[in-house]
């Protein structure tokens, strides 16, 4: 079995080591085709789109997430809370959800979570 060696100093001119996010924001305010940026500044084509796709997938995948904030219960406190709107979760758990939630967020919570379709 051989070792492979790591180079503790990676290439910075390597695709990998590169900002990709930069590079397609720069491409994107310079009105160039994607041809003629990459012809400009030395980049492979395929190499480009393929960072521009991984980025917008990246984009999409965070569009699908909403901020969500856990509270502790209070032991002290009724369990029985009149003014929540409660959702069982298949897995036993109840996500509690008051009444003055913001409509638009609860609607792309209920979307993900498969409670109303799309």
């Amino acid at each position: 079995m051989q070792n492979k060696k790591i180079d503790a100093n990676p290439d910075p001119k390597s695709p990998a080591n590169r900002d990709w996010p930069k590079i397609v924001s720069n491409w994107e305010r310079s009105g160039l085709s994607q041809k003629a940026y990459c012809e400009q500044y030395h980049i492979k084509p395929h190499i480009f789109s393929y960072y521009r796709n991984k980025l917008r997938a990246a984009k999409k995948r965070d569009k699908k997430l909403i901020p969500l904030k856990a509270m502790p219960m209070n032991a002290n406190a009724s369990s029985d809370y009149s003014s929540d709107y409660k959702l069982k979760l298949n897995n036993g758990a109840v996500l509690s959800i008051p009444q003055a939630a913001e409509p638009n967020g609860l609607q792309v919570l209920l979307k993900m979570l498969g409670v109303l379709s799309c």
